[in-house]
């Protein structure tokens, strides 16, 4: 092989590499979904598959600010009660670092859903709102399985202001 062949063979297989990278991009959808809001980033929200009346939940939650963020409780049509826990005992609220990263996949911090009103199986999906002081309000969708992704290609905010959305939350207070 020549120097000018060899040339012309690494120049067309960098622009089919190039090609088939961008062709990719466009088809494929999102394999872990991932919401921002604000300091906030939470990294593929998960729940296990559950045919009683518990559950926990394995939400990844990035505080990517330098100030510290709380989070005061989390909210769900499907679940009666929902507990943030601390080495498995009930608390008001879990402080987050700035910098810090909190992975509920661990028994330190966990997020138990109880009274569930409906069988959670693997592959399907619902609805959740982490609330946070600082008035951060994360709206999101939680997967259901571990290995179940989110099939769409953007879950960032939907263009409602806060304000709106905690207006139309206080009159709705039942959802927890």
């Amino acid at each position: 092989m020549t120097f000018k062949t060899l040339f012309y063979w690494a120049i067309s297989s960098f622009f089919t590499a190039i090609g088939l990278l961008f062709v990719g991009a466009a088809v494929s959808p999102v394999l872990a979904h991932t919401v921002e809001k604000g300091d906030v980033m939470i990294i593929h929200p998960w729940v296990e598959s559950s045919s009683g009346e518990d559950t926990y939940a394995h939400p990844t939650i990035s505080n990517e600010g330098d100030r510290p963020l709380v989070l005061i409780r989390v909210e769900t049509p499907i679940s009666g009660a929902v507990e943030i826990l601390r080495n498995g005992k009930a608390i008001t609220n879990l402080a987050i670092r700035g910098g810090d990263v909190i992975d509920f996949d661990n028994p330190e911090a966990q997020i138990r859903l109880t009274k569930l009103t409906r069988p959670l199986i693997d592959g399907t999906h619902f609805p959740a709102r982490l609330v946070f002081t600082r008035n951060v309000n994360v709206d999101l969708e939680m997967v259901v399985g571990q290995d179940t992704m989110l099939m769409e290609l953007s879950t960032s905010d939907k263009g409602e202001s806060e304000e709106e959305h905690h207006d139309e939350h206080d009159e709705d207070s039942d959802h927890h």
